[in-house]
């Protein structure tokens, strides 16, 4: 479930030795994976003020993920499909995030490690969004960013990580949202434009372009950062 862009996971732990003792285990790093054994999520905890509490050496803990720490949309979640891997003496990268509701916050994993299941998910995100993407061929939409890799953004050089959040902050907000390539559309290279960037299309579909630009503007969205498209 998510609360705002946040991924709430509940978890299921068993450990026959904690019996009905509390455990209190520092710099935990717990992972999710999916069917394909990627990892969507990765976080580092601390339980030594907050312990797991076992009964009959079973517990249920909620873990709070940030944009930053899970790489995939929550409503593309199979909860079923996925597995989780516990690891001890991780180092955290930074403090803690805060509690949301109750559900425990935690410190984020390398950059490095952060970075590459970034990669990874927008590979993931702009093959699975294409049979969206061509729904909406000569419908009007909306495009909400273009990202590339190294790019200045507001005087930040973005990476992989970057932009994959700003994916999971918008698409929280507009569940429609797909992710594209687009060198792979000839919207973008008709003209001889370099497109080698990632674009986000909110989905929202549109009688008029006029419709989509006004859109944006009701939707708070400056002229930089949202603007009319129909791919064809």
């Amino acid at each position: 479930m998510a609360i705002g862009s946040t991924l709430i996971a509940t978890v299921d732990f068993s450990a026959d030795v904690c019996g009905d003792h509390a455990w209190k285990g520092k710099n935990v790093k717990i992972s999710i994976k999916d069917s394909d054994n990627e990892v969507i999520a990765s976080a580092v905890y601390d339980f030594t003020t907050k312990p797991m509490k076992f009964e009959d050496g079973v517990t249920t803990v909620k873990l709070a993920f940030t944009t930053n720490q899970y790489w995939r949309a929550v409503s593309r979640i199979k909860t079923s499909a996925t597995s989780m891997v516990v690891q001890e003496g991780s180092s955290p990268n930074g403090k803690p995030s805060a509690d949301v509701d109750s559900a425990r916050g935690g410190a984020n994993i390398a950059d490095s490690d952060m970075e590459r299941y970034a990669q990874l998910a927008l590979s993931w995100q702009v093959s699975n969004d294409k049979s969206a993407i061509s729904s909406l061929h000569d419908v009007p939409t909306t495009q909400l960013f273009s990202r590339k890799y190294g790019m200045e953004v507001d005087g930040k050089t973005q990476h992989y990580r970057d932009i994959y959040k700003q994916y999971l902050e918008l698409h929280a907000k507009w569940p429609n949202a797909v992710l594209a390539w687009a060198a792979d559309y000839d919207y973008y290279t008709r003209y001889g434009h370099e497109a080698d960037y990632y674009v986000l299309l909110s989905g929202e579909r549109f009688d008029s372009v006029s419709d989509a630009r006004s859109w944006c503007s009701t939707n708070a969205f400056g002229p930089n950062d949202c603007m009319a498209v129909q791919m064809e």
